[in-house]
Parts: structure tokens; sequence; C-alpha cells
């Protein structure tokens, strides 16, 4: 977890009953609640998260699976899709790490051809064939799967997802779908 803290999305560890036990300053910077007003308490709770039918994410079956729909200490409502991650020699008893995507509402970049949203009316810096992929990838589908249903090899799937990073100026598959659900791509 500590490799982790310095990256610029936001880290916290739960424990196994769903309670903070650890609470980056990205955390902190995302949500406007410091670390000592998050640690102990459960996260649902604490950003008060829902899905996108505004059931809370602990009645949801199985957990949060999805985006959810969460708020700052000021009321903000702000988008996240929690992540947990497999960290290497950690022990399970220490409770689950988990990821919420840093901020994917940049501007789209200055200078570039720019397509309207067929649902939100808004213009988006991709080709018809990168909002395919963007699609795909936010349905859940690996990219080998994306390549198999698009008929283009793995090769060129990555190529596409590199070429979205670049556009959207972001840093991973994860943050696209996160951009891809808040600008209603998907």
């Amino acid at each position: 977890m500590k490799k982790a803290a310095g990256t610029l999305d936001a880290l916290f560890q739960a424990d196994l009953r769903g309670k903070i036990a650890h609470w980056s300053a990205a955390a902190e910077h995302l949500t406007g609640f410091d670390g000592n007003e998050a640690k102990g308490r459960g996260w649902i709770e604490l950003l008060d998260a829902r899905d996108r039918s505004g059931r809370h994410a602990r009645e949801t079956a199985g957990g949060p699976g999805g985006p959810l729909k969460a708020r700052g200490k000021d009321g903000r409502p702000f988008w996240i899709v929690p992540v947990m991650l497999a960290v290497r020699g950690s022990k399970p008893e220490a409770g689950l790490p988990f990821l919420l995507p840093g901020d994917t509402t940049k501007p789209a970049p200055a200078g570039q051809t720019e397509r309207v949203s067929r649902r939100g009316g808004f213009k988006i810096p991709l080709s018809p064939r990168e909002i395919e992929v963007l699609r795909l990838l936010a349905d859940g589908s690996a990219t080998n799967k994306v390549g198999e249903r698009l008929f283009i090899s793995v090769t060129t799937v990555r190529n596409h997802v590199q070429a979205i990073l670049r556009k959207l100026q972001l840093h991973s598959k994860l943050e696209a779908v996160v951009y891809a659900y808040r600008n209603k791509i998907v």
C-alpha cells in the first residue's frame, strides 16, 4: 500500500468490515475528508456511495461492481469506480486496498477533432473506432475480447487504448472507463 500511495489516484484501505484503515493524501484531496475523519468509518457511508439507480452501495447484491455516485465533505457529487487491488505480500486480515480513480473531468485537449456524443450532446476528441473500443472496455471486456468483437488484433486494440489515453490526457484504462461513464459515452 505504501508504494502505491504516491500515485495520483486516491487510495484507501478498508478492513474486512469495510472500515477505513488507511486514507491517502489524494483521497483527502478528492473527497475533502482528512485521514483522521475517515479512519475507522465505513467507506460506503462516509462517501454516501450509491449506484446509478440511487440505491446505497451496501444494499446492492455482491457489493459495488460499477460506477458509484459519491459525495465529498462539501456535498459535491462525483463519480467513482472503486477497484480492489491485489497487493503482493499483503495479508488478507489487513483488509482490502481500494483505488478511487483521480479526476477525469479534464477538458478535451485543444486543437483536436471532436465528435458529438450520441447521448450527452457534448464533444469528445475520439474517433468512432476509439469510442467503440472504450464502450467495450467500459462494459468489462478484456483486451482480447475487444479484438475478437471488433475483428481486430490485440495489438490494434492496445494502440486504440493508447490513443484514447493520449487524447483524453489520462493515465490508465480505468480512468478512461470512468471518463466514459461520467461523460455518458457508454
